[in-house]
């Protein structure tokens, strides 16, 4: 089973993971763990999962045993916003898990493809406003998987997403009404907040004069 579901789901992108409350796990496993979930992961629960298949099968209940949550403040909902295709994820698992699952040609055919896409997913975010906590982000989880930054690999990724812009007017348009329309926000809120004191500052002159 480790064969087939692991390979499988790492060159296919089969995501047979789920959530923690899509699966059960033998009670000597879980005793066998402390902590159970890898602490410093967004995604612990994944993780585990790949962990423990490296040396137990999977089976499959064919029963309704869960309920699975909409639209909650979940950990997962919160990072739609850094990392809404999950490519950091994607390349994390393969990149920790790839080696121990995959021969050499598959494991490189994984890395190059999964690299490409997280590369060319920062390449678009760039042309947007990124802000330090999505960077932080991305570093940690370079880091999980233990693997440096490429610029190699970002720099093309940045050029070939500002180009694929430049051939689409339209998205290029309104991008920049948007960062007009921020910049411009930014100057009224800031005008807003020195009118107060400059109202303040008059009325005390008043004052002085009479």
């Amino acid at each position: 089973m480790l064969a087939v579901i692991t390979v499988t789901s790492l060159v296919d992108n089969l995501f047979v993971a789920g959530t923690p409350t899509t699966l059960m796990y033998r009670s000597d496993r879980v005793r066998e763990r402390s902590p159970f979930f890898p602490a410093g992961t967004p995604h612990e629960d994944t993780e585990v999962f790949y962990e423990i298949l490296l040396e137990h099968d999977l089976g499959f209940v064919h029963e309704v045993l869960t309920f699975t949550r909409r639209e909650n403040e979940s950990l997962t909902t919160s990072l739609m916003t850094i990392d809404p295709e999950h490519r950091l994820d994607k390349l994390v698992v393969t990149m920790k898990y790839g080696p121990a699952c995959l021969d050499e040609e598959e494991f490189r055919t994984c890395r190059n493809r999964d690299e490409g896409a997280y590369y060319a997913f920062l390449g678009r975010r760039c042309l947007y406003r990124t802000d330090a906590a999505f960077w932080a982000h991305h570093q940690r989880g370079l880091r999980r998987a233990g693997v440096d930054f490429r610029r190699s690999r970002f720099v093309p990724a940045l050029v070939r997403a500002a180009l694929m812009e430049l051939t689409h007017p339209a998205h290029l348009m309104q991008r920049l009404g948007r960062l007009v329309s921020g910049i411009v926000g930014s100057d009224r809120d800031s005008a807003r907040s020195r009118a107060p004191a400059r109202s303040r500052a008059g009325e005390r002159g008043s004052g002085e004069i009479r």
